[in-house]
Order: structure tokens, then C-alpha cells, then sequence
């Protein structure tokens, strides 16, 4: 298999497509024989061919053979056009490298365009002020946050392979390879792509929470955990070299989080319990990481007294640590008699040991759920936190400063300093999120049981802010005697379980307890009042546990609401007590997903961008320091689309210094399976955050805001009026859409929908956005554009003119129009309506699509007169040549999908047979593949 012609592409790339591409044909006549060669090739070339002829619908050529494909044909012939999609990824992934590195090479010896050390020296350019510099260094915080959202339809054996065929790949252009060398590398390619060809890509059940676990633990041990200290090492390197009159050293800016565990918003299977098994997990998997680095540092700091000094505070720390482990410390001494550093870092060595013994996991690979009741207290002669090991590294690298050793002081054992810091003890920090819903009805149970207050949840919001600041102002609960639901009782252990794991590991390591669904103050009162219930008062001097509670603003109402929310939350003297007992600082999330879903594209944009301008002002007047949080996904329709253009669309003082955002799906292996590719994606988040924190700019014009306020009240009514307003919709998108099919595949431990009921409102974002980008309509990354740009025609010349300069000078403006160009380029209306064909009704079908397609025009034209350009990606050539590469690759998986579909449908939806689950499982790579070949799921 081999790319077809177009516009050239960079001759590397060419040749590892070529390579791949013939190690894939020779894998799959080895494995199908030439009957499935020939029928791949006959798909391909009839897909090319249609393309070719820009065709209007699927066409005949293509049609035929997907009509004589039995159930296993179609199968084989979707992972060969699924398997050559993951095997172009790895080719264009390696592409990118060698693309920073030439990059690199030619600049030099200037820094790298988009490095670290080139953004400073940007700074400096710009005129920032080294006081501001280092005011902004200071605050400065970057907080990926690891989430197990179902939009990695990937399993781990098939990203462990392709792991393994870039490692291959990328050896083989390494230069000097003696021919014996290369030929084994390739041999080595084919048996990893036989071994990828012969592994089920369909989950035959969906991962547990510990699973979910153990797949975030591999992108932070394997990638993470490696690339960290280099970024600091350049951030200080820059300065040093840029603002020599600026203090080079930064705190650890760098910090991790993870929502794996804790996220119980609608995951019944996420526990107490759960949650603490995977701290143990997390931290286990740290400390064996630390051990590594210390081993490593005992066989390179083999200084001996016999040549060169040591400071008396080293000899000093060797004997206190010699009176606490006694025999352990004898055993060092006598191994290294002259080598004193060596002596320390055994000792170290020995008391992580016991560290670790106290958060000994059990059986990860059994997946053994550690008893809640079981401590994380360290024994005496432990590290109890990662200060103690902080501080005996200071000895380590102060004695080594002292004695002519500094150059071996800033380098290993400066890396693992950098790890100290940023991981603690805990490698990420544990955020706990669940629904306003489930908290309500807890509250509800505890008034009535405890403390005789009833019929809560009929209350009015004054009445009910009124209750809780009564019963927790009054003291200490009294749970004498009440019988509480198994809900409630779960919904009091979490805040147990999160002293336990503050106590164990550090407060840093599970403080943030945030609420889906905030729609107004009690929202959050409900949580300090479950923490007073459960014995964990936030507000309790004695008790020395940290509660962050964070509002997460998710529909358009709420959004728009928030301000106004966070004022009143803020005027509560209770609230603030909690708030400074916590550090002050307010963290609110926004969420992308669920606005775009309510609101639309556009709507939902402009109302996050508002949000965040007003929410900085409000905690300001309050003297609270904010950090946003924002809930990105990977698809555009969920707040995805180019990180450094987001960053730099945001509010002029939302930053701050600060950037929290999730890193979901399949966008965790997109940006840190490779370390150059995740030292890559750091650094521009780094660079991203710095000049936009530092950039004096103003605010935008007000008739721009004017002009988008426009705007998006036309797009909302557009969106509204077919999502919710249009009758049979709902019976469109589930039968246009493989959305049955995609709630099926077990990519996660959490169900498609929060509750029962089939409306749109119950599904979750991840799912309505993947069925939308699988039959390739992608309605939520561009859907009210065009009815908010062209109505009152599109002859309006003076509203065209503002529209172009709000693109051209405002950031936000420009970033909105171009991720929309995005999704219109992917999307491909031929082939949404090959999908609509399957709709039962299809006078209904019709009239819905039509709709769709008119608004797509539209806004493609909207677009077009905005930016200026001719086509669509005129302005960004390489992501639309490689559109328009992949597009004949992906046309025969989405024919066979609609075949597949509409037998599997015509069977009911009940029906169970084998051949019926056969169907299924040939659907489900249907949908890997396309996944694969638009490297976008939800």
C-alpha cells in the first residue's frame, strides 16, 4: 500500500510512507493470502479514483465490492486500511521530530524558533520588564491533567506495538548502520507489524478503574517522568542567558494531575476505595522511579575522601542516618569505606525503601483493591515527605559545589531534584469530581437523618444556603443513630479517603474536589457540608487536611451565570474561611464539551471567552488569587484545535502565569508517547503561557465584542432550532450515526450517558462528538457559523470589513475562525449523506440533511470571505494536503461501515446471535479505523 500522488511531500517522509507501506503488503499476503492484498487494492484504487473525479456521492466502483464483502473479508479489509493509518501516524510522528531538529541545525546557533530559551529572548525583544519576568516566573504554573475519558479507542497492546515500530523506524535513520544492521531492523519492523496485524484492536470488555490507572502510570513513568528535567534546565539556562540581571532559579512550574480514580461524575465504579488504591499505585510506581535514579547515582558519585573533600554537613547527615538504620548503615560503610556520597545514597536508598513499604500496593497485575482501612503512615525511620529528601540531596549538592564537584552537581542529581519537586511523593495530583445531582441528594439524606431538617431538595436556593451554613456553623455533627443510604455513605468516604491520602503523601497529592453541574452557590456549600458531615471540616484549625472546592461552569446558563455566582460564593463568610484555610486562590473550571453541546459552536466560544474575562475581575475585587481550569477535549467540537493559538486567544489577564487544562484520550499518547514530541508539546505550553501572561495588550474593541455578540445569538438560534427544536432529530443522529455502536466498545470504565433517559442532554460530550466526526458531518465544530455570518445577506460589505479586521488583530477571533476551517475541511458531506441513508424515515433523513448541508455551505463561504482565501486551508497547506492524502484511505472504511451497520441494524436491536456479535465486532474496527484515519475520535 502506498500513498497516491499529489503535492510532494518531504522525501523522508515519503520513503518511511514507501517502507511501511511494503511491509504492510507483505504482512497482509503472508497473512490473507492475495485474495485480501487484491481486495484492498481494489478498494483502494476505486476510492482514488472517485476522489479524482471530485465526486458528488460514493460511487458505484466503490459501492460494488463492499456489497460481496462477507462478514470476515470486511473485517481484514478495515484493518489493512485501519493498520496503515496507525503505521502513517508513527511515519508523520517521526516527521515532526526531524522537522525540529533541521529546524534546529539551521537556526543555529540561534535558539530554535519556538524553543524555550527563543521565547525568552522573544521577551526581551518585546520589552518585558525583568521584574515582570520574574513576577510572572514566580506565579508561573503549568497543570496538564491526565483524564480517562473514552476517546482513545486504542488499546494498550496495539499502542505498545506501535511504540515499538517507531522505536524500529527511527533506528533506521540513526545513519553508519552496517547493512547487516539495517536488514535486521527491517525483519524487526515486519514482525511488529505481524504482531500488530494478529492483535484484537476491540476490547473484549471495558477496562477497570485500575486499568484506566495503569494506562495513565505508563505515559508518566515511561515519557513524563524522563523529559521534565530538561525543561527546567533550558528555562534557566535562557534566563541566565537573556536576563542575566534576573535570579536564573524557578519553582517547580511543571506539575501533574490526574483525574483517573477520582472522577467518579457518573462512574459508579470509581469508589473510595478505588480512589485510595490509586494513590498507592501512583505513588509506588514514583518511588520505584526514584530508586532507579538513585541507583544510578550511586554507580556516577564515586568520589573518594582519598582525593578529593567533603563537607562536614554530609558526614554529619551519614551518621544521623547511621543512628536511625543501624545495621543498614553499617552494611554502607563497610561497601564504600572511602566514598562518602555513595554511603549517604544508600542510606537514602534504604529509607525510600521503607517509604515505600508503607504504600505498598499489592498485586497491580491482579488489580487487588487495597483496603480503605489500611494507613499510608510512614514508619519512623521513612522519608515522611519529599521535603526529607529534598533536604539531603541539598547536602549532596552542597558538598558537591564545595569541592570542585559542581558540574556533577547540575547534572544527574540536579535532574532528580527537578523530579523531587515536581512529583512529591504522590507523581500526580488526584483530582475528585462528581455531580452536583449526587451531592444534592446526599445533602438531602443527611439533613433529614442527623439533623431533622426535611424536604431539601424543594427548597429555594436561599432556603438551602441558609441550611447548610446553619447546621455547619452550629459544631460538630451528631450521627447518633442514623441510618444513611449506601450513596451518602460513599459520598462522606471520599473526603475521608482524601485525609488519608494528605496524610499519608502530602496535601498536594488529593486536595481539589471539583462539582459537575454548577448552577448556583449551594452547589458548592454542599460540599464543605458533606466534609463537616464526614469529620473533615475545611474550616477546623486542628484539622490540617486542604479542600479545594471547584465550580465547573458547563452549560451556556451557567457560563453566562458564573460571574455573578463566584460574587455571591465569595461573599460568604464561611466560604472565605475554607478559601483561606486552602491557600486563597479560587480555582473555576469552564467546561468545552458539554457548552458546545448545548450551545453550539460558536455560542459556546464566545460564552467561555466572556466567562473568562469577567471571572479574573471578580476574584480581584474579592482580593482572591483565580486560576481557570479548563476542560478541554481533543476534538474541535470539544475545545480542541491548536494549543499555542488557544493559549494566545485567551482574555488579557485570565493567565496569569497559570495554565490547568485536561489532556483527554486519545490526545495523552498523541503528546506524550514519544519524550521529543512530549518535551515538544511542554515546551510550547511553557512558551504559550509566558507571552501570553506577559502581553500588555488590551481589551478587544467594543464593536468587535458587539459584532460577536451578534453573531452568536444567530448561531445559538440556528443550533438550537435543529438540535433541540427540530422534531425527529434525535431519531437522525441515532440512526446517521454509529452512536449505538460507539457506546459499545468498551474504551472505558465509565457508561456513554449520565442517567437513563435517551435524550440528547443525558449523552455525554465524548459520544455525541465521536458519532458526529464518524460519519463526517463534524456538526459541532462549525454548525451556526454560517447562518450567524450570512444572515441579512451576504452583501453586507461594512460587517464583511469588521469581520476581516477581527480576524486579522484578534487573537480570539482568529483562533475561532480557523479551528472551524478544521472542521469543515475534515468534514466531507458526500459521505454524511452516505450515512443518512441508513435513517428509517427518509422523507425525515432528507429534510435534516439538507439542513446540514446547507448550513455547511454556508459556512464554508462565511469562511472563505472572512480569511480571504480561496479554498479552505490556503492558510495552513500541510494540514490540508495531508487531508486531502487521506481522504481515498478513508473512504472505503466508511462504506463498509454504512454496509456493516445497516445489516447489523436490520438484525434488531436485540439480537444476540454469533453472527449478530460478529457484526459488532466488524463495526467496531470500522470505527478504530476511521478514528486512525482522521487521528480524531471525540
Amino acid at each position: 500500500m502506498t500513498q497516491n500522488a499529489g503535492k510532494p511531500i518531504p522525501a523522508e517522509l515519503r520513503d518511511d510512507v514507501r517502507l511501511l507501506g511494503e511491509a504492510l503488503g507483505t504482512v497482509l499476503r503472508e497473512q490473507g493470502g492475495p485474495q485480501l492484498f487484491d481486495a484492498v487494492e481494489e478498494f483502494r484504487h476505486a476510492s482514488i479514483a472517485m476522489r479524482q473525479e471530485s465526486r458528488q456521492a460514493f460511487s458505484a466502483d466503490l459501492l460494488a465490492p463492499v456489497a460481496r464483502l462477507d462478514v470476515e473479508t470486511a473485517i481484514n479489509v478495515v484493518r489493512a486500511f485501519g493498520t496503515y493509518f496507525h503505521l502513517i501516524n508513527v511515519a508523520e510522528e517521526l516527521q515532526r521530530l526531524r522537522r525540529l531538529r533541521q529546524r534546529a541545525a539551521i537556526e543555529y546557533p540561534k535558539p530554535r524558533t519556538g524553543s524555550v530559551p527563543e521565547i525568552i529572548a522573544r521577551l526581551r525583544r518585546k520589552g518585558v520588564a525583568p521584574r515582570a519576568l520574574r513576577d510572572t516566573l514566580d506565579r508561573l504554573l503549568i497543570n496538564p491533567v491526565i483524564t480517562a475519558h473514552p476517546s482513545e479507542v486504542r488499546r494498550r497492546s496495539v499502542i505498545t506495538h506501535l511504540i515499538r515500530i517507531c522505536e524500529h523506524l527511527a533506528a533506521l535513520h540513526r545513519g553508519s548502520l552496517a547493512p547487516w544492521e539495517e536488514e535486521s531492523l527491517r525483519e524487526a519492523l515486519l514482525r511488529e507489524i505481524t504482531a500488530l496485524w494478529q492483535t484484537d484492536e476491540a476490547r473484549p470488555l471495558p477496562p477497570s478503574p485500575l486499568q484506566e490507572v495503569a494506562n495513565g502510570l505508563y505515559y508518566l513513568t515511561r515519557t513524563i517522568y524522563r523529559v521534565i528535567p530538561e525543561l527546567y534546565r533550558d528555562v534557566e539556562r535562557a534566563i541566565t542567558q537573556y536576563f542575566p540581571e534576573v535570579d536564573p532559579r524557578v519553582g517547580p512550574f511543571l506539575r501533574f494531575g490526574s483525574w483517573i480514580g477520582g472522577d467518579r461524575d457518573g462512574n459508579p465504579g470509581v469508589t473510595s476505595d478505588v480512589t485510595l488504591s490509586t494513590m498507592r499505585l501512583q505513588a509506588r510506581a514514583l518511588l520505584d522511579l526514584y530508586d532507579g535514579d538513585l541507583q544510578r547515582l550511586i554507580d556516577g558519585l564515586s568520589q573518594s575522601t582519598r582525593r578529593v573533600g567533603v563537607s562536614s554537613e554530609l558526614l554529619d547527615s551519614i551518621a544521623a542516618d547511621a543512628s536511625r538504620l543501624g545495621a543498614n548503615a553499617a552494611e554502607s560503610r563497610r561497601e564504600f569505606p572511602f566514598e562518602p556520597y555513595r554511603q549517604k545514597l544508600t542510606l537514602m536508598r534504604t529509607k525510600l525503601s521503607l517509604t515505600r513499604g508503607s504504600v505498598e500496593p499489592g498485586d497491580a497485575q491482579a488489580e487487588a483493591v487495597v483496603s480503605a482501612s489500611r494507613t499510608l503512615a510512614p514508619e519512623r525511620a521513612a522519608y515522611a515527605s519529599v521535603d526529607e529528601i529534598l533536604r539531603d540531596t541539598d547536602v549532596l549538592h552542597d558538598s558537591l559545589v564545595a569541592n570542585d564537584g559542581g558540574r556533577l552537581a547540575e547534572s544527574e542529581l540536579a535532574d532528580f531534584r527537578w523530579r523531587l519537586r515536581t512529583f512529591g511523593l504522590h507523581f500526580a495530583s488526584l483530582d475528585v469530581r462528581q455531580h452536583s445531582r449526587v451531592h444534592a441528594t446526599a445533602v438531602a439524606d443527611l439533613l433529614a437523618s442527623r439533623h431533622r431538617v426535611g424536604g431539601y431538595n424543594h427548597m429555594p436556593e436561599a432556603e438551602r444556603r441558609a441550611a447548610l451554613e446553619r447546621v455547619m456553623c452550629d459544631g460538630d455533627s451528631d450521627g447518633s443513630g442514623a441510618v444513611l443510604q449506601s450513596e451518602t455513605s460513599e459520598a462522606l468516604s471520599v473526603f475521608t479517603t482524601m485525609r488519608d491520602i494528605q496524610q499519608g503523601l502530602g496535601r498536594a497529592a488529593c486536595h481539589t474536589y471539583i462539582v459537575s453541574a454548577t448552577e448556583d452557590v449551594s452547589d458548592l456549600l454542599e460540599v464543605l457540608f458533606l466534609a463537616h458531615e464526614a469529620g473533615v471540616d475545611a474550616l477546623r484549625a486542628s484539622d490540617e487536611v486542604a479542600l479545594r472546592v471547584v465550580p465547573l461552569f458547563e452549560s451556556i446558563d451557567s457560563l453566562r451565570r458564573s460571574p455573578a455566582i463566584v460574587a455571591e460564593l465569595l461573599s460568604i463568610d464561611l466560604y472565605r474561611e475554607a478559601l483561606t484555610r486552602s491557600g486563597n486562590l479560587q480555582e473555576i473550571m469552564v467546561g468545552y464539551s458539554d457548552s458546545n453541546k448545548d450551545g453550539g459552536y460558536l455560542t459556546s466560544n464566545w460564552e467561555l471567552y466572556q466567562a473568562k474575562q469577567r471571572l479574573p475581575r471578580i476574584c480581584d475585587s474579592f482580593g482572591v488569587e483565580l486560576m481557570i481550569f479548563h476542560g478541554r477535549g481533543g476534538a474541535i467540537g470539544r475545545g480542541g484545535g491548536p494549543t499555542e493559538s488557544a493559549i494566545a486567544a485567551e482574555p488579557t489577564g485570565s493567565l496569569n502565569g497559570r495554565f490547568k487544562s485536561t489532556e483527554q484520550g486519545e490526545v495523552v499518547h498523541t503528546r506524550y508517547a514519544n519524550p521529543g514530541i512530549a518535551h515538544r508539546h511542554l515546551e510550547q505550553l511553557l512558551g504559550a503561557v509566558l507571552l501570553a501572561s506577559t502581553d500588555v495588550g488590551g481589551e478587544p474593541r467594543p464593536e468587535w465584542t458587539a459584532c460577536l455578540d451578534g453573531l452568536s445569538e444567530r448561531a445559538h438560534r440556528a443550533y438550537r432550532e435543529l438540535v433541540y427544536e427540530t422534531e425527529g432529530f434525535i431519531d437522525y443522529f441515532m440512526e446517521a450515526t454509529p452512536i449505538r455502536e460507539i457506546g459499545e466498545l468498551r474504551s472505558s470504565s465509565r457508561p456513554a450517558r449520565r442517567g437513563g433517559d435517551q435524550g440528547i442532554e443525558s449523552l455525554r460530550a465524548i459520544p455525541w462528538v465521536f458519532s458526529w466526526n464518524q460519519s463526517r458531518a463534524n456538526l459541532p465544530g462549525w454548525y451556526g457559523v454560517g447562518s450567524a455570518v450570512n444572515e441579512g445577506g451576504e452583501g453586507n460589505g461594512q460587517r464583511l470589513a469588521l469581520l476581516r479586521e477581527m480576524y486579522r488583530d484578534w487573537p480570539f477571533f482568529r483562533s475561532l475562525i480557523d479551528n472551524a476551517q478544521i472542521s469543515v475541511a475534515t468534514a466531507d458531506m458526500p459521505t454524511a449523506g452516505r450515512y443518512s441513508s441508513l435513517v428509517a424515515d427518509q422523507r425525515l433523513a432528507g429534510h435534516i440533511l439538507d439542513s446540514i448541508v446547507h448550513e455547511y455551505e454556508q459556512t464554508e463561504r462565511a469562511l472563505l470571505a472572512i480569511t480571504g482565501q480561496q479554498a479552505i486551508l490556503d492558510n495552513n497547506p500541510v494540514l490540508g494536503e495531508s487531508i486531502r492524502l487521506r481522504n481515498p484511505y478513508v473512504d472505503p472504511m466508511h462504506a463498509i461501515q454504512v454496509h456493516l451497520l445497516r445489516e447489523l441494524r436490520a438484525r434488531g436491536d436485540d439480537a444476540d446471535d454469533a453472527d449478530s456479535e460478529r457484526l459488532r465486532y466488524a463495526v467496531q474496527h470500522t470505527i478504530n479505523g476511521i478514528a486512525a484515519g482522521l487521528q480524531s475520535t471525540g
